[in-house]
């Protein structure tokens, strides 16, 4: 959704499908359920078979860290890992309630100017288009800076290569 941030991407390796597997889960810990302390792991999550859903560990409080959702391929010569990267549903779901507000006001300062009542209008306008650009900036960095920082850390981890060219 373009409102909201997210990455897909596919990355190759020449690993196989097991070595991947095996690598991710040794970098993976299971969440703990009832604690605030974060996991040891670099990543927390759950790996089932070839599917995996997992967050970066991350030492400061982000709402916005990504959900990284993949799954892995074996291919000829290596591997392929299809991963999207997304907002936790409950972050999703605030935000775009969030912009529903904020649109919803600049609607009345957009109908306000058009009814001619240029006074009254404007600072609806004004104030929450300067909130939709902020929350657009704010919500962004949030989530892309550890969302590429993750993702570096999987192209080192599973020796990410080029994609192999069709000897056809």
């Amino acid at each position: 959704m373009w409102i909201l941030p997210s990455l897909d991407y596919e990355m190759h390796s020449s690993r196989t499908l097991e070595d991947v597997v095996m690598l991710l889960k040794t970098v993976t810990k299971q969440p703990k359920k009832k604690s605030l302390v974060p996991t040891s792991g670099e990543f927390a999550g759950e790996i089932i078979g070839s599917v995996f859903k997992i967050t970066p560990t991350i030492w400061y409080r982000n709402s916005y860290v990504p959900v990284i959702q993949g799954q892995i391929r074996s291919v000829k010569g290596g591997s392929v890992i299809s991963i999207q990267m997304r907002m936790h549903p409950f972050v999703s779901g605030f935000s775009l309630l969030w912009l529903l507000g904020v649109f919803f006001g600049f609607l009345c300062g957009l109908l306000l100017i058009l009814g001619g009542n240029l006074a009254e209008g404007f600072p609806f306008l004004a104030i929450s288009s300067a909130m939709i650009a902020a929350e657009q900036l704010m919500t962004r960095y949030a989530f892309y800076y550890p969302a590429e920082r993750a993702l570096q850390r999987l192209s080192d981890l599973l020796e990410e290569t080029d994609a192999p060219e069709d000897s056809d």
